[in-house]
């Protein structure tokens, strides 16, 4: 069967699909491997009930999505009337994102609910038919080009209000909750309508690509998931390689049935992986959207930033503006927390790679050059006692102040000493200089 929604969750590739695809070069990735921090911008209808993102509030979910939301279609459908975004700023949105230690900004442009963010001619069901009255990805897109900002778009290919869209026709499969199984017969899930929805998605990603000055990053979000979607859903190769023609050097993800050039676990931190990129997306809050909830400690953000770090991944953190288009403040002020640890501590997490020293229970360090930062995030004993590195000798140590620390070789292991008032309960960092690369 050509189709089978049982098993693995993440989509593995033959040889021949895998050099099949297309992708970004090593030198085109440098810059995100290099930035470590990004700001995911959740943004959109459902913000009006401090909802998450269509899950929150759409009425009628599309196959294979299943389930339903707590809003009828006709109720949810008629908030765009009340969007006005009085206080909406993009210059201060990125000014935000540049003091909170930010290395590029994604933004949503549509989520499942089909709601477009832009000034698309595709479909009317649009901000610049609301009293809001403008396009407010440009308006972002602006604000990211004139700061010299890395500037994303997040795209999702699910349209729970599109009338074609259908890429699993509950006619063609056995459905058992977002797994499907094709009735005898059947050939395809798709829907006899779901080409067109592809005609119009090929267009919509068109204007994105071609009328919001460079794009550095497009976040796909309809993935394998088991089977769930399939890239003859999209046409993904087709779309992607479009994508890569109108924006050269743009960065994909893996959310299109593709491999794409980095992988995105979600609210899950990702696992030591330095043979290709990789992108955690995590909510600063309980959802992806603003909603008022309870928002993660300082000390919980820095951790989960440089556990990716040493894990040699990225962390794309969410967060969502308020219906009137300002940021909640202690939110805010939480994120410039992280901002200024990261004005002594950046150089341990931006530019640099994972390892030598793969993570533990005791931490985790990244490298640049001839430096080895370690995170040490639990002393269980009074010193700390890692394995020598091959060919490699410890010349120095010291902490981000430039304080010196003991860092000895004994007989088979390195020992590091950090008297028990020097250290930081977050995250201790020691910077250690090699007699070479590491």
């Amino acid at each position: 069967m050509p189709y089978s929604t049982r098993g693995r969750l993440t989509q593995n590739f033959s040889r021949f699909e895998w050099d099949a695809s297309n992708f970004a070069s090593e030198e085109e990735l440098k810059w995100f491997r290099d930035a470590r921090y990004g700001m995911f911008i959740h943004f959109g209808l459902s913000t009006y009930r401090n909802r998450d993102l269509s899950w929150g509030i759409c009425g009628t979910r599309k196959a294979p999505d299943c389930g339903s939301g707590p809003f009828p279609d006709e109720e949810w459908q008629s908030w765009p009337e009340h969007f006005r975004l009085e206080k909406f700023d993009a210059a201060e949105w990125v000014e935000i994102a540049r003091r909170a230690g930010f290395r590029y900004v994604v933004v949503i442009a549509k989520h499942h609910d089909g709601f477009h963010m832009w000034d698309t001619d595709q479909s009317d069901f649009k901000i610049t038919n609301t009293p809001f009255g403008r396009d407010f990805l440009r308006k972002v897109a602006d604000a990211c080009h004139a700061a010299g900002m890395p500037f994303g778009i997040y795209y999702s290919q699910r349209d729970w209000r599109h009338p074609d869209y259908m890429p699993v026709d509950p006619a063609k499969v056995e459905l058992d909750g977002v797994h499907w199984r094709l009735r005898e017969g059947e050939t395809t899930p798709m829907g006899e309508r779901h080409a067109r929805y592809i005609e119009y998605q090929f267009e919509a990603v068109r204007e994105l690509c071609t009328n919001y000055g460079k794009l550095d990053i497009l976040w796909w979000d309809a993935s394998w998931h088991g089977g769930m979607f399939t890239s003859e859903m999209w046409d993904s190769e087709r779309l992607t390689r479009m994508v890569r023609e109108l924006q050269p050097g743009i960065l994909m993800n893996n959310r299109c049935s593709v491999p794409g050039d980095f992988d995105t676990p979600e609210n899950k931190l990702g696992v030591y992986q330095d043979s290709r990129p990789w992108e955690t997306c995590a909510c600063l809050e309980a959802g992806w959207s603003y909603t008022g909830g309870e928002i993660k400690s300082r000390g919980t953000l820095i951790s989960m930033l440089t556990h990716c770090a040493c894990r040699d991944g990225n962390l794309l953190l969410s967060w969502g503006p308020r219906w009137d288009g300002a940021f909640d403040e202690k939110q805010k002020n939480r994120l410039l927390e992280v901002g200024e640890w990261l004005k002594s501590n950046g150089e341990s997490v931006h530019g640099t790679r994972g390892g030598p020293w793969r993570p533990g229970s005791w931490g985790g360090s990244t490298r640049r050059g001839d430096k080895v930062y370690l995170h040490i995030k639990q002393w269980r004993y009074e010193t700390l006692r890692l394995d020598p590195l091959e060919g490699r000798e410890v010349v120095s140590a010291r902490l981000p102040n430039g304080r010196p620390v003991e860092a000895a070789r004994r007989d088979d292991f390195v020992e590091i000493a950090v008297p028990a008032g020097m250290r930081d309960p977050a995250d201790t960092i020691v910077e250690l200089t090699l007699d070479g690369d590491a």
